[in-house]
């Protein structure tokens, strides 16, 4: 995966991680597999956008809007993912009410 999206994984590496990418593959692999892990927990980062196939990164502020909008309007927003993808869970459909709730209150 580093090696087949080395580029973003250099950006990410030097970007937001603010660490050399050539020291630490070669130094420690190990650590360059736990740093890896974290950016893919980051939508954020190219590293995972390209794991993703997705054509730029994309914030978790833009997911959860995207959930808030699509739970509002009953309509899905462009990012969030097609239906035969993945379902809504119960936790996501809980979250977006509260959220509606506290912007209806304001």
């Amino acid at each position: 995966m580093l090696i087949e999206h080395r580029g973003e994984a250099e950006y990410d590496f030097r970007h937001s991680l603010h660490t050399p990418y050539k020291a630490v593959v070669l130094d420690d692999v190990d650590e360059a597999i736990r740093l890896t892990k974290e950016l893919l927990k980051d939508p954020g980062t190219r590293l995972a956008a390209a794991i993703a196939e997705w054509d730029y990164p994309i914030s978790v502020e833009a997911f959860l809007l995207a959930s808030i909008y699509t739970a509002w309007s009953g309509q899905r927003h462009p990012l969030m993912p097609d239906d035969s993808e993945r379902s809504i869970t119960d936790v996501e459909i809980r979250l977006a009410d509260l959220a509606l709730e506290n912007m209806n209150r304001r």
